[in-house]
C-alpha cells in the first residue's frame, strides 16, 4: 500500500486490449513479476514544491527516496500530490494532465515543482526527479523511457532535450527542457503564436514498446478506496 497520505488523481480513459491484460495488481507500491506484451503496468507518479523532498537532505548526490516509504511519506508537505498510470506495454502515445487539473497544480505549488516516476517495492524502480513547473514557466512535455528485463521492470530513464525547438517558440530553456512562459499561458491576448494550449500543460511521452494515454482529474482522496481505484 503507498505511505503518501495525499490528495490523489484518478485516471479517466486508458481504454486498451480489453480482456487481455492479466495483470491485476493495481497499487503502484507492489512489485509484478514477468509481464507481457499486452499487460499493463501500474506506475506513479509523485510531485513537490522543490526537489530536495525526494533525498534524504538537501544534497542530490545522496540515495533517493522512495515515494512509497514512510521514511519519505513523513517528511513530505502537504501540498505534495501523487497520480497514478497504467500504460500498456504494446501500445504508443503519452498521459496528459487535463487543464483543470493542471491549473490546480499550478496553484497548489509555488515556485519550481518537481515529479518522480515510481513503481514496485524492495527495491522501488525510480527515475531521476524532474522539474516540471517554474516560477515563471512550465515544462510541456517530458520524456520518459521505461527499459524491461526478462518481462520485468527494470529502471526508467528521462529523454534528454537540446533545447533545440525552444528558441523557435519563444521558449526559456531549463535543466535541458523547454520552458513554456507563465506569461504567455496566463494572457489568451498573447501574439506569440506559437503558443498554444498544448505548450501550457503537462505531457509525458512514452516511447515504444511501452505507453498509453491517460487524462488526469483531480478528485478528494476520501473519494477512493483504500487501494488505487483505476476506470477501465
Amino acid at each position: 500500500m503507498l505511505a503518501l497520505a495525499l490528495s490523489i488523481f484518478l485516471l479517466l480513459g486508458a481504454k486498451g486490449s480489453k480482456g487481455a491484460d492479466d495483470n491485476e495488481i493495481y497499487d503502484p507500491c507492489v512489485t509484478v513479476g514477468q509481464l507481457k506484451m499486452k499487460d499493463a503496468i501500474s506506475i506513479g507518479v509523485g510531485m513537490v514544491n522543490g526537489i530536495s523532498y525526494w533525498y534524504k537532505n538537501s544534497d542530490a548526490n545522496l540515495n533517493l527516496l522512495s515515494p512509497c516509504s514512510a521514511q519519505l511519506a513523513a517528511q513530505l508537505p502537504q501540498a505534495a500530490r501523487v497520480s497514478v498510470f497504467r500504460p500498456v506495454i504494446e501500445q504508443i502515445g503519452q498521459f496528459e494532465i487535463e487543464n483543470s487539473s493542471y491549473v490546480g497544480l499550478r496553484h497548489n505549488f509555488t515556485g519550481d515543482a518537481s515529479l518522480i516516476v515510481f513503481s514496485g517495492s524492495n527495491p522501488t524502480v525510480l527515475s531521476t526527479p524532474r522539474y516540471f513547473l517554474y516560477s515563471d514557466g512550465r515544462v510541456p512535455e517530458l520524456t520518459l523511457n521505461i527499459h524491461f528485463e526478462a518481462g520485468k521492470l527494470a529502471y526508467f530513464i528521462w529523454k534528454e532535450d537540446d533545447c533545440a525547438t525552444c528558441y523557435a517558440k519563444n521558449q526559456l530553456c531549463r535543466a535541458g527542457s523547454c520552458v513554456t512562459r507563465e506569461t504567455d499561458c496566463q494572457n489568451s491576448d498573447t501574439t506569440n503564436s506559437t503558443i498554444t494550449d498544448y505548450n501550457c500543460r503537462l505531457a509525458v511521452c512514452i516511447p515504444p514498446p511501452l505507453s498509453s494515454i491517460l487524462f488526469v482529474s483531480l478528485i478528494p482522496s476520501n473519494h477512493l478506496s483504500p487501494v488505487f481505484l483505476l476506470l477501465s
